[in-house]
């Protein structure tokens, strides 16, 4: 199998839900525009090797955590990825 490079350009933070992986291996993936990744109250996420940036600071806002959930989210600092009570996850970039 053939990876392919690819760029993703988010259009709104992504919150991730449990049980997740996000595998660039093999290939080139930049996530990127002013929008981060955010790790909410989840658990048992791999993050590898994928390359973020352009991200900004976000939050002091309520969002949709699910179709039928708005929270509150505190403001991120702009790194790329932001993690909130969050547990067993690996990130390697």
């Amino acid at each position: 199998m053939v990876a392919n490079d690819m760029t993703i350009t988010l259009k709104h933070n992504l919150i991730l839900n449990s049980f997740r992986t996000m595998d660039g291996h093999d290939a080139d993936v930049h996530v990127t525009s002013h929008n981060c990744i955010t790790f909410q109250y989840i658990s048992n996420v791999i993050i590898h090797n994928i390359h973020m940036h352009h991200c900004t600071p976000f939050g002091n806002t309520n969002i949709h955590t699910s179709p039928m959930h708005v929270g509150w989210r505190g403001k991120s600092d702009g790194c790329g990825i932001s993690i909130f009570g969050s547990w067993k996850i690996w990130i390697d970039h």
